[in-house]
């Protein structure tokens, strides 16, 4: 069976080859070739649009609305999910029924969140909130409960024969033993909420990066899209890498 031997450097260095080589082939193709075209705007164009949609869009004071809802929902659902680590152990022993009746919720797409949302608490910034911690702390929860089934046995059967209280139990062995998938999911949760929050925005016509891509398509702005999009996805990939060393920190017997 054949294994990937390229190393974290070479794999970052092919990386940056390849982005240098897509930048490459799109400025040529764009700006001198196909400058003229409904697909994707002249590099030049690109740029510029860098600059002029911070004031044409309001741009900081949309980013700083986003921003603020996403991180500090998870910072919320991830406090939430601490203090209720108990009750939600108890719920898993206990409740076994009620776990498996709460998954019908899951087949529900964002799409139909956002708008019921938006039905209830029209136009309401304290509702994109509220609608950004349930996403958060729902997903959180999920992946606690897998893992409160994964808990290794011999743990819980030799805490059980010392006699150490159930409290202890929950917070000592079966919730560190779930910090590492919980951490990981951060990750992939950073990425969905940017994309459930800028639903929310656009269905919900409220302030924040969604209203701009709202605002963008009507006026067809091409480059102001796509120059959006970047800053979005540079915000994403730098909380990443700050989840990840918050994580590392945190989770210090992975590195051991």
């Amino acid at each position: 069976m054949l294994k990937n031997t390229m190393t974290r450097s070479e794999e970052k260095k092919f990386i940056a080859k390849f982005i240098f080589t897509l930048l490459f082939i799109y400025i040529c193709l764009f700006e001198f070739i196909f400058s003229a075209n409904r697909f994707l705007p002249k590099p030049t164009l690109l740029a510029e649009s860098f600059i002029s949609i911070w004031k044409d869009y309001d741009l900081l004071f949309a980013l700083i609305v986003s921003i603020s809802v996403v991180y500090i929902s998870i910072l919320i659902g991830y406090g939430f999910l601490y203090l209720l680590k108990g009750i939600l152990c108890r719920v898993y022993f206990n409740l076994p029924l009620l776990i498996s009746a709460s998954k019908i919720f899951k087949y529900f797409p964002a799409f139909f969140y956002a708008v019921l949302f938006d039905y209830w608490f029209t136009g309401s910034y304290y509702a994109e909130f509220l609608f950004a911690f349930i996403a958060v702390l729902s997903l959180l929860v999920s992946v606690f409960m897998k893992e409160i089934g994964g808990a290794k046995e011999e743990y819980l059967h030799f805490a059980g024969c010392l006699r150490i209280p159930e409290k202890k139990i929950f917070s000592g062995i079966i919730w560190k033993s779930s910090l590492p998938s919980v951490h990981k999911t951060l990750k992939s949760l950073n990425y969905y909420l940017w994309v459930i929050i800028l639903l929310f925005e656009f269905v919900a016509d409220v302030e924040g990066m969604g209203k701009v891509y709202r605002q963008m398509l009507a006026y067809r702005d091409l480059s102001g899209l796509i120059a959006a999009g970047l800053i979005i996805a540079a915000i994403i990939y730098l909380s990443n890498k700050i989840i990840e060393y918050i994580s590392s920190k945190i989770i210090h017997w992975e590195n051991e």
